[in-house]
């Protein structure tokens, strides 16, 4: 993420999908080590934006993500971690033959071939905390896309006494 002058950091997805800029002042810096003997990878994804066409709602800018996804975009209920793996649900509608996943923390792109059917799935559970945009396409035209966050698996605060305390991430 952009560090701007020592004041901001640039985020590319506020939780709605769209960018914003963090004071500094409203962050705290955490020791790595409070992540001991936890798996970095395990926190949650939070869907922060979708295409219109799958949307259920006309506004999905302004529409509530969780708890289960929104539109055709769903979590899967049943992964053994929790908001990790989302699936993308596409009876009667375009089918995809490409994905594109944009990492925006590192700038890297994963692009993956996939085959014609009515449910994909895809496992978040291995990928970095980070902001990543999702990108359907269709013979090289993009056709569907959606926006989340992996987050950390713990919320770090600190109290009155400047201890800091975790909290398992639950969005």
């Amino acid at each position: 993420m952009n560090y701007s002058g020592e004041m901001i950091y640039s985020l590319p997805d506020n939780g709605k999908g769209i960018y914003s800029e963090l004071p500094v002042k409203y962050t705290l810096n955490c020791p790595m080590e409070i992540f001991t003997n936890t798996d970095i990878k395990s926190g949650p994804c939070r869907i922060t934006s979708v295409s219109n066409d799958l949307a259920d709602t006309p506004d999905p800018f302004y529409a509530d993500p969780m708890p289960k996804g929104m539109g055709k975009i769903l979590y899967d209920e049943n992964s053994p971690i929790p908001k990790n793996v989302i699936t993308l649900n596409l009876a009667q509608n375009v089918k995809p033959d490409k994905v594109k996943i944009f990492n925006s923390v590192n700038l890297c792109t994963m692009e993956l071939e996939i085959k014609g059917t009515d449910k994909y799935v895809m496992d978040f559970s291995t990928y970095d905390p980070g902001f990543y945009s999702v990108s359907f396409f269709l013979f090289e035209k993009l056709i569907y896309s959606f926006t989340l966050i992996k987050c950390y698996p713990l919320v770090v605060l600190q109290d009155k006494a400047n201890k800091l305390i975790t909290t398992p991430t639950i969005w």
